[in-house]
């Protein structure tokens, strides 16, 4: 979407809902919305791409973003040649890059959106002297 303009809307300013692929808003001014100015709801696509936009004067968050329902991150997939003669694509559940308690950063050469792991056993003591358990750093 380049050049919308989308003011004073009774609910969200956008709804998306369930997008499969990348969402790409530029050029655009989306304000004093009663709702979110963007709202992303249930993608299995994770890309969202906003330049030269100005969300601002809503009354939910600016951007809402929320990931497929049940924390499943989903990747297409397509298997061996029998697979892909039956079927053009699949989902599959897409694994973590890191789990940020074990390593600390991501390799400069991979792109977002990046699924980041965090484990914590319930009862982990967290002393505030010590450095934290789990950090990462992210360019």
């Amino acid at each position: 979407m380049n050049g919308i303009n989308i003011h004073r809307s009774a609910r969200d300013g956008i709804y998306f809902y369930q997008p499969t692929g990348p969402i790409l808003i530029a050029n655009s001014s989306i304000t004093y919305n009663r709702g979110h100015g963007i709202a992303i709801d249930n993608t299995t696509d994770g890309r969202v791409f906003i330049n030269m936009t100005v969300v601002q004067g809503n009354y939910g968050d600016g951007i809402w973003y929320k990931q497929r329902q049940s924390g499943i991150n989903l990747y297409k997939s397509v298997g061996n040649l029998r697979d892909k003669r039956q079927s053009s694509s699949y989902y599959e559940e897409e694994q973590p890059r890191i789990d940020m308690c074990l390593e600390h950063g991501i390799s400069n050469n991979l792109f977002f959106p990046h699924l980041i792991k965090l484990y914590l056993r319930a009862g982990t003591p967290i002393d505030p002297i010590l450095p934290p358990i789990c950090w990462m750093v992210s360019f």
